[in-house]
């Protein structure tokens, strides 16, 4: 899911922020972090619904098998908080599990840094 979507070539949606506006103003715009929702892929929650069925299927010599209850539910991804490297800088953002394996997420280089030697005589 692309972060910018143009519109007649005049306006821009930013779907992560959800606000509208000239496309000369999206270089002077920051990221805006919203829970839950993936820097790189745009996961966010989806809606869906759980369905409970009872009774034995019929291949098994039953009668079938039978809804008894449908219910709401959400489909949460799995958005983790990492410090990545986005326009040269090091910054925390949250990204879904998929976008650390796929190797969208650029680590930065680990500190090596050792207290100072105190001098004794």
């Amino acid at each position: 899911m692309p972060a910018l979507v143009f519109v007649e070539n005049t306006l821009a949606i930013h779907s992560q922020v959800g606000i509208i506006c000239d496309s000369d103003d999206l270089e002077e715009q920051e990221y805006i972090d919203m829970a839950r929702v993936c820097h790189f892929t745009g996961k966010r929650t989806r809606a869906g619904r759980s369905i409970s069925r009872r009774g034995k299927a019929k291949y098994l010599g039953g009668v079938g098998r039978k809804v008894t209850g449908i219910t709401k539910r959400k489909f949460k991804p799995n958005i983790q908080k990492v410090r990545a490297l986005v326009d040269g800088k090091v910054v925390r953002i949250k990204v879904s599990a998929k976008a650390i394996r796929n190797g969208l997420v650029i680590k930065p280089p680990k500190r090596n840094w050792q207290p100072p030697v105190e001098e004794t005589a």
